[in-house]
Order: C-alpha cells, then sequence, then structure tokens
C-alpha cells in the first residue's frame, strides 16, 4: 500500500545558507495522517496486509510527533529563560 500523504508530513524548505535545504516536521499534516490511519485500521474489511502497513506507519509517525514535541518544548525553555533574563 503506498501513500504519498507521507511527502506532506516533512516539507523541504530553503534556509537562510542559499540553496541548502532543511527539513521542517509538519506536525498538523502527522495527525491528520494518523486520523486517516485510525480511520483505515476501523474499517473491518482493511486487508490484514494493508491494516499491517498502515499500523506500522502509524507507529513511526506517533514516534515523529512525540520527538518533534519534545524539541519544541526544550526550545520553549531555553526562549523562557532568555526572556526571564532580560527582565
Amino acid at each position: 500500500m503506498e501513500n504519498n500523504t507521507e511527502m506532506n508530513i516533512i516539507q523541504t524548505n530553503n534556509t537562510e545558507k542559499g540553496d541548502s535545504t532543511a527539513e521542517r516536521f509538519d506536525l498538523e499534516a502527522a495527525l491528520a495522517r494518523l486520523e486517516d490511519i485510525a480511520g483505515i485500521l476501523e474499517k473491518q474489511d482493511t486487508p490484514l496486509r494493508d491494516a499491517l502497513d498502515v499500523y506500522s506507519e502509524g507507529v513511526k509517525l506517533i514516534k515523529e510527533c512525540r520527538d518533534n514535541l519534545c524539541d519544541v518544548e526544550k526550545e520553549m525553555i531555553v526562549l523562557s529563560k532568555e526572556g526571564e533574563n532580560d527582565v
């Protein structure tokens, strides 16, 4: 079961350093895809192999979401501490 939605979840953006690119995780797209995956898994007529494939994709997305949220939390803590130092 091939899926093009995964390409929308990690977007490539130009960075400030010229032509090099950096990948940026799109949390909203990942959460939308997880909702799609849940819907596919809830269908009773989904073939077992397809269900296993989308389940595996979902597990990977959950890990990426968790990692991304942890990174954002760390960044917020740093910014908060910088703001406290400015006062």
